[in-house]
């Protein structure tokens, strides 16, 4: 089954896609299994956070709500499952989200 993207808030689904460009294009090449260290690096987080717009504590606050939602493994760690869908099947990936 795929995520549960349409429950995300606005502020989680900014984070969430960011988290995802690092992990299918900065990061693409890296093996699944490493990726995780890359992607929440310290300088990652916090270029993510001015990205968004957000402060460290908020991006904290979101991850916590990622991983409530099954989207994430821990405060470090995208859910493998939900991440990976779409490794190696695409050169270009877009998202949709629609709220209802």
């Amino acid at each position: 089954s795929y995520p549960p993207l349409c429950n995300l808030a606005p502020s989680e689904k900014d984070v969430y896609s960011a988290l995802l460009y690092l992990w299918h294009t900065k990061y693409g090449h890296i093996p699944i299994e490493d990726r995780n260290e890359l992607v929440f690096s310290k300088k990652n987080k916090e270029e993510l956070c001015v990205k968004v717009g957000i402060s460290i504590d908020r991006f904290y606050n979101i991850v916590m709500g990622l991983k409530e939602q099954g989207l994430m493994l821990g405060k470090d760690s995208l859910n493998p499952k939900y991440a990976a869908l779409f490794d190696n099947k695409f050169d270009e990936i877009s998202f949709i989200i629609k709220e209802e």
